[in-house]
């Protein structure tokens, strides 16, 4: 599992997310759970679930993009090839109807690989106990206002977020998101999603999230702006600032019945 905090603020759009990955016995804290893919400089996405699903997700969301992108590069080289045989040397001959990778296609290429993973693994996502499932939040640069996404492997539908979500084991994290509201900036936010990983990790909610020595993913989409991602001072500042109310927190709160 994981945790992955997304909001949609004041200014943009914030993801957050967890670094543990479990393999059987064996875990790690270095997984980038949220990634860029090939070329596409203005989408960032994240995906939660069992570490299989959610690692293989995010190996394999390169190759729809890069094939898909392909495909277009071949129709356009066909359009111009049927331009200049239709019109040679004319000038101020009609452009052809040229294809472009857009936002629709990113997510579209999200949902075909997802259906292709609950296909392939029909038997696991199918469990009535509902122990497999792969969650995907989706951040994009839209040129004005960057939008969040989330889809699932049960509806595999790209569903717009308008407020914030947790996704992995948001269970636990609710009384964390209801601190969210509106009005907050990406970097409050950041430091909401960023608070809530290190505290479960602290009070040892849960085994299966946390950042070890290391420090929590997070990546700003502000409005009109590609993603970036934090690192350097620029992050190490950041959780200074949470590790200082998570620790207050945290001692606060398992003072209160003491004698």
């Amino acid at each position: 599992m994981t945790l992955i905090f997304g909001a949609r603020c004041v200014d943009g759009v914030v993801l957050v997310g967890d670094r543990l990955v479990k393999s059987g016995r064996t875990v790690s804290f270095t997984m980038d759970k949220i990634r860029k893919f090939g070329n596409i400089n203005w989408a960032v996405a994240g995906a939660a679930g069992i570490g299989t699903l959610f690692d293989e997700f995010l190996t394999l969301l390169p190759e729809y993009v890069i094939r898909h992108q392909q495909w277009i590069n071949y129709q356009n080289a066909k359009l111009e090839h049927d331009r200049e045989e239709t019109f040679g040397n004319t000038p101020n001959a009609p452009e052809p109807p040229y294809y472009t990778y857009s936002v629709e296609d990113f997510k579209h290429n999200c949902a075909e690989l997802m259906a292709d993973m609950r296909k392939r693994y029909s038997f696991a996502f199918e469990n009535p106990n509902k122990w497999c499932e792969l969650q995907v939040l989706i951040g994009i640069n839209t040129l004005s206002e960057a939008k969040l996404y989330y889809m699932d492997s049960e509806s595999i539908l790209p569903a717009e977020v308008p407020e914030s979500v947790f996704i992995g084991q948001e269970d636990m994290c609710e009384v964390f998101r209801k601190c969210w509201n509106q009005s907050m900036t990406i970097k409050q936010a950041a430091q909401l999603g960023a608070f809530t990983i290190k505290y479960v990790e602290l009070d040892k909610i849960s085994d299966t999230v946390g950042v070890g020595v290391n420090q929590p993913q997070i990546w700003y989409i502000p409005d009109g702006s590609d993603p970036r991602e934090l690192v350097g001072l620029e992050l190490s500042t950041l959780i200074q600032q949470v590790d200082r109310e998570k620790d207050l927190v945290y001692r606060k709160l398992h003072s209160l019945f003491r004698s």
